[in-house]
């Protein structure tokens, strides 16, 4: 594919390839970008607008030197089993 390459999806989105900027990007048949991938040097970097699903039949595992989660409304969390949460210390508000 060269720079610039576009396909288009049955569904009337398309897929950009930029190898320039080394980008992917999947837009809407209304021109909004949907999902972006950028490979950067600090690592990969994944945008996505509306809404993301993650589905994972077995087990998620994050590993990471640092974790920020921000709601801009409210949070649920729910499991069929226990919930742990181990620190060195807990804050809550």
């Amino acid at each position: 594919m060269a720079d610039g390459s576009v396909i288009v999806l049955p569904s009337g989105r398309t897929v950009t390839v930029e190898a320039a900027s080394e980008t992917i990007r999947v837009t809407s048949p209304t021109g909004t970008v949907e999902l972006m991938l950028r490979l950067t040097p600090e690592g990969p970097m994944l945008v996505a607008t509306g809404s993301l699903q993650l589905s994972v039949p077995e087990q998620l595992s994050l590993e990471t030197g640092s974790l920020k989660v921000h709601s801009r409304g409210d949070m649920d969390f729910k499991a069929d089993g226990e919930v742990r949460i181990e620190g060195t210390m807990i804050h809550l508000n």
